[in-house]
């Protein structure tokens, strides 16, 4: 997920859409060129991330993922962007079990 002036947009083109890293071993994928600019944010994130569940059963999903990514456009390291989705993936959650893994990496281009 990329966040860039503000914006959230994800980088896949369809023609990079394919299976998931090592789930498959004789899988052959496609790779893709990004351009990217000077104060763009990257966000890799697993699936339990939008599929994290509250007690109603009420999942994360991607528009709140974009919309919380946003928040944190302007002057926010790497560091803070993760503390800060992960307080926000928290208080949504609240008291529900955690079902699956939850994983965030964020890069900053200077």
């Amino acid at each position: 997920l990329l966040l860039r002036n503000g914006q959230t947009s994800y980088l896949l083109p369809d023609e990079a859409i394919g299976f998931p890293l090592g789930i498959e071993q004789d899988i052959i994928y496609t790779h893709a060129q990004i351009p990217l600019q000077s104060g763009d944010t990257l966000l890799f994130y697993t699936d339990g991330i939008v599929e994290a569940k509250n007690m109603a059963g009420d999942m994360f999903g991607f528009d709140r993922l974009e919309t919380t990514l946003q928040r944190f456009d302007n002057g926010y390291d790497p560091h803070q962007i993760i503390d800060n989705l992960m307080a926000d993936i928290q208080a949504f959650v609240g008291e529900a079990e955690q079902h699956d893994d939850i994983t965030l990496v964020v890069v900053q281009v200077e």
